[in-house]
């Protein structure tokens, strides 16, 4: 296959269970421009329709855009925009402890792209009550000018979508689960908050808060809530932040943060830093020399 819709493939970037993802580009455009286009067999034509709904209606600067999408030849694909730069699970394999401000300013991206998604309306202005379920370092990416865009709506659920999610089956990855994922019971926006302070967690860190090399034993970890306390992980210097990452990650979802505005406006008082432009300038630094390092094949951290 060379084209789906108005793309022509450039090349191939990946392939997994569910899709091909390319790089592609639309030979109308003047000047072109490189998309990430992801293709799928008709029987994933569900999934796909809802994540490009959500994209379409969800335009956010911290969220993937997406540009097209639709069926031909008994494929589904969605197109959405290639940011330049790396995803976050490759930056800290070259810099696995940030330093404050960036992990902060990095949180506080991911959380206004959460805050959208989950305020997010229908037509009608009813709520449709999006849980992202897969925030992790992987679906974060930062572009070489330091922004930070969240990817992958795939497995997201919404309310009103006709595909739900059977009993039992667990969606996201296994080192990012909330203890109401890993238990196979209700999830809501508060889900989503515990796996960004998973996130935060890492790279303030530098290690992964559940760590097994059994699937079922991260899952048992993960339902328990079973990690090395913020506190104890975390350099001095995270002192602040540290509350922060203790309400995140609190097993109980009542005793997290009610909102993921609620999780920007601690991160202001704690980090008041992480705002300042020269931030942005640190990560987009950061980026560029950890897409130099990939290029010499050097990483520093295993998967």
């Amino acid at each position: 296959m060379k084209q789906i819709g108005r793309f022509l493939f450039e090349k191939r970037l990946a392939e997994g269970g569910v899709a091909k993802v390319y790089l592609g580009y639309d030979p109308a455009d003047e000047p072109k421009e490189i998309f990430v286009i992801k293709v799928g067999s008709a029987e994933d034509h569900d999934d796909f329709m809802k994540e490009a709904t959500i994209l379409k209606r969800l335009r956010h600067p911290n969220v993937v855009r997406v540009v097209d999408f639709g069926t031909e030849r008994g494929k589904v694909f969605i197109a959405m925009e290639y940011v330049h730069g790396v995803d976050l699970h490759t930056l800290l394999r070259q810099h696995p402890i940030l330093a404050i401000n960036d992990a902060a300013m990095i949180t506080r991206e991911v959380a206004s792209a959460l805050a959208a998604a989950h305020a997010l309306k229908d037509e009608s202005g009813a709520e449709l009550h999006i849980v992202h379920r897969d925030v992790t370092p992987t679906n974060i990416l930062l572009s070489l000018k330091g922004e930070v865009k969240l990817a992958d709506f795939g497995t997201a659920k919404w309310e009103q979508a006709e595909v739900r999610t059977k009993t039992g089956i667990i969606k996201g990855k296994y080192e990012y689960l909330a203890p109401e994922q890993a238990l196979g019971v209700g999830v809501d926006h508060r889900t989503d908050l515990y796996c960004l302070g998973l996130v935060l967690y890492e790279m303030l860190s530098g290690k992964r808060a559940y760590s097994a090399a059994d699937p079922y034993d991260m899952i048992e970890l993960a339902a328990n809530g079973t990690l090395v306390p913020a506190k104890t992980a975390m350099p001095k210097e995270a002192k602040a932040i540290v509350p922060i990452v203790e309400r995140l990650l609190a097993k109980d979802p009542k005793q997290r943060f009610r909102t993921a505005k609620a999780v920007i406006e601690a991160l202001d008082l704690a980090v008041p830093g992480a705002k300042a432009g020269s931030v942005r300038t640190d990560v987009s630094l950061l980026v560029q020399a950890s897409r130099h390092a990939r290029g010499r094949k050097t990483p520093t951290r295993d998967d």
